[in-house]
């Protein structure tokens, strides 16, 4: 979304689940009012329909919580702001959203990452999903999720987390159902 406020043209009561894939920060176009308008909007959209809307949350989130994990287009003047409306507003935020063996997330995660990271950690049998697994390894700030990839700038031979996977890994070695 970087900003922008296409997903408002969306009309609720046609949708079961809304699911809302992160980077509602962070433009090279718009204004920083703009920006953080849209992105309260967005908050109040889901406040408004909590059984309905799913708020991802991804690397543009992600940076403004940790200066370790910037991306482009950060917006220096506005961060308090974004980052106190991520801090007030955390327990709508996820990771993953997950119904059945479909996964919803921005980035992904692909299978090497998940045999090195993950698989260890979801417990099927204490009911855990892939995606509760992950949002509670998110609450718990567990480091491999914001690994950075080799392809998106980390000196070492990186997989890359969910938040920092370049589509191309993804894409060559997809996570298995």
């Amino acid at each position: 979304m970087h900003g922008l406020d296409a997903w408002k043209k969306v009309y609720q009561d046609n949708y079961d689940k809304i699911i809302f894939l992160g980077d509602y920060v962070d433009s090279y176009d718009l204004e920083d009012k703009t920006i953080l308008r849209n992105f309260i909007k967005v908050i109040e959209f889901r406040l408004k329909y909590p059984e309905k809307v799913i708020l991802l949350t991804d690397n543009h989130e992600v940076g403004y919580l940790n200066s370790k994990y910037r991306c482009m287009g950060y917006r220096p003047e506005i961060e308090g702001d974004i980052k106190a409306l991520l801090q007030e507003n955390g327990s709508i935020f996820r990771v993953a959203w997950q119904y059945g063996n479909h996964l919803w997330m921005h980035t992904g995660i692909n299978q090497p990452y998940f045999d090195r990271y993950i698989r260890d950690k979801v417990s099927p049998a204490a009911g855990a999903s892939l995606a509760s697994t992950l949002n509670n390894l998110y609450a718990e700030k567990y480091d491999p999720l914001f690994e950075i990839g080799k392809e998106r700038g980390s000196d070492r031979k990186a997989i890359g987390g969910p938040f920092l996977l370049h589509r191309t890994i993804l894409a060559a070695a997809s996570l298995k159902g």
